[in-house]
């Protein structure tokens, strides 16, 4: 079931008026005919049916904006509601998000330091128990030899031992609670950045400055500049 309810649209109906339909057709019939223009004659036609498609499609796109008016103001209603209803909800939610977060990353560090302790403890019995197994190798009596290799036994065991515990070593925290570490960042310096590594900047052209100086100069290094003609009705 939806927390939030909308009722009285499900019977809406979008119409366009049967009239307009035939103006439509008419007007792009009469445009396509128009292939192309040798004489002034040949262009007031043309303009007449630039005009009559024109002023159609603008009727039409005015009619949108009027109709969808309400249907926007509605639309900005529901996220009012829904954004009022859940802003208390957001507050504690990015609030516990940042102490379960502290806290997680709290345990993370205790546990790194615990593995690598354990790591280190592994690491040292490995080498004792490596020493050990020469010395039985280089035994010379019999005695000896059964002395050396119970110690190098022993050594093993602990060796293994201290792997598994490495092994075992867990980052503790609340069921369910996933450690997610982002990496954050601000440019302090946008063209030291450039400078140093180009490849991390986007370097996008000004449309509006190009716009605006192109009129009065069409020889700008790494621009192609070209007119367009359009035409227009009123």
């Amino acid at each position: 079931m939806s927390s939030l309810t909308l009722s009285g649209l499900q019977n809406a109906h979008i119409d366009i008026v049967p009239e307009v339909f035939t103006r439509r057709d008419v007007a792009v019939l009469e445009a396509r005919q128009i292939t192309s223009i040798g004489d002034a004659f040949d262009a007031e036609i043309a303009a007449d049916a630039l005009r009559a498609v024109s002023v159609l499609a603008k009727e039409i796109e005015s009619a949108r904006v009027e109709v969808k008016a309400p249907v926007i103001a509605l639309g900005k209603k529901i996220d009012e509601t829904a954004k009022g209803f859940v802003v208390d909800l957001l507050s504690e939610e990015v609030r516990l998000n940042r102490l379960l977060g502290d806290y997680a990353a709290l345990k993370q560090r205790q546990a790194d330091a615990e593995r690598r302790a354990a790591q280190e403890e592994a690491d040292r019995l490995a080498r004792e128990a490596a020493t050990a197994a020469r010395a039985a190798e280089r035994a010379t009596t019999d005695g000896q030899a059964e002395q050396a290799q119970q110690a190098a036994a022993v050594a093993e065991v602990k060796a293994v031992e201290a792997r598994v515990a490495v092994a075992e070593v867990k980052r503790e925290g609340p069921a369910g609670i996933v450690l997610r570490q982002t990496y954050k960042f601000e440019v302090e310096d946008i063209k030291a950045l450039f400078k140093a590594r180009p490849d991390l900047c986007v370097i996008e052209p000004n449309g509006a400055a190009i716009r605006a100086q192109i009129p009065h100069n069409q020889s700008i290094p790494g621009l192609r500049i070209w007119c367009e003609a359009k035409a227009s009705v009123r």
